[in-house]
This record gives structure tokens, sequence and C-alpha cells, in this order.
């Protein structure tokens, strides 16, 4: 009876068929995983949503700031997405209000955590943020971030600076102008 396993080169290709099928599988665990933790998140979004969304809106109608739940570290991405889309959406004194309200819960200070060291989904939500906000202190933040080469990014710390003070971010932008090519002109005149 012929030993197959005597050729070195059959012994090699089992043992790298061995390693693909385990590699294959961890794939595979790796896989069923993150979509779990898809779900769970989605989840988790959706109960907070279910609970902020008419604080929100009761903060927006009422004249005096009521009281509110402290709200946690890990729902703050929750919380911003979910202010970020009101600001988007509303206009005048509700979103004055608003303001107050992302003020008194410390989002001003998340949002410049996430400017510095978030990812970038982070940080570009960090900058939405602090320009509805008007945030005066992250002005130089924001100037940095206009600078950098991600083109989505500068453009919208670009509209930030431009919410924060109006005239001061136009004189400093429109040299800029000239300089990004990577910008979408019309974007700009948009939010100027």
């Amino acid at each position: 009876m012929l030993n197959t396993f005597s050729d070195p080169y059959l012994t090699l290709a089992f043992r790298i068929g061995i390693a693909a099928v385990i590699l294959t599988m961890l794939m595979a665990l790796m896989i069923v995983y993150l979509r779990l933790n898809l779900r769970r998140n989605l989840r988790l979004e959706a109960e907070f949503i279910a609970l902020w969304r008419p604080i929100l809106l009761e903060a927006i109608s009422e004249d005096a700031l009521q009281p509110v739940p402290v709200l946690s570290g890990r729902n703050q991405l929750f919380f911003l997405k979910l202010w970020n889309y009101l600001q988007e959406s509303l206009r005048g004194s509700a979103n004055d209000k608003l303001n107050e309200l992302a003020r008194h819960l410390h989002c001003d200070v998340a949002a410049r955590n996430f400017l510095e060291k978030g990812n970038r989904s982070e940080r570009l939500l960090a900058i939405l943020t602090l320009g509805h906000l008007r945030d005066e202190a992250s002005w130089d933040d924001l100037a940095l971030q206009v600078a950098k080469p991600d083109s989505l990014a500068s453009i919208h710390a670009a509209r930030a600076l431009i919410k924060i003070d109006p005239l001061r971010g136009t004189e400093w932008l429109l040299p800029l102008l000239l300089e990004r090519r990577d910008w979408d002109i019309t974007q700009i005149a948009n939010f100027l």
C-alpha cells in the first residue's frame, strides 16, 4: 500500500486545505457575530428613539426646559443622530431650544471628544453637531478639519464654521474655495 503522506507536497497541500477550512469557519462565525451585533444595535437605537423623541419634541414645544433623563455615554451617538436629524428638519426657535437641551446634556463636550478621538463617522457627526450648536470653542478644531484631505469632512467643517460665525467663516473660507478642487461648489453656494 502506497503512503500518500510521505510525499512532502501532498502533506503541504493537506495542511493548507485544513487551514483553509478552519479560516472559512472562523470567517463564517465572524459574519454571524457581526450580524447579531448589528441587529442588537438597531434594536437598542429603536428603543432609544422611542424614549427620547417625545422628550426632544416636548423640549421644542415647552417654554422652559423640563427635567430630562441623564444621557449615558453609550447613548451619546444615538442622541446626536436624532438631535441632528431634528436640527436639520426644524427652523427658528426650535433649533435654539434643541441647542439648550444639548448643552444641558453636555453634548458639546461629547461632540468635541468625538471630533478629536472618534472614527470617521463619529467625526462627521461631531462636525455637524458643533456647527448646529454654534460652538465657538471648536473653531480651531473645525478649521483643522477643513484643511484635511477628506473632502466630505472638510466641506461639512466649512459649513459648521459658517454656522458658528457667518462673517468670519465666509472671510476665512473664500480663499480656500480657489484651492479646494474636490469641493462641490453647489453645496458651498447652498450654505453660503
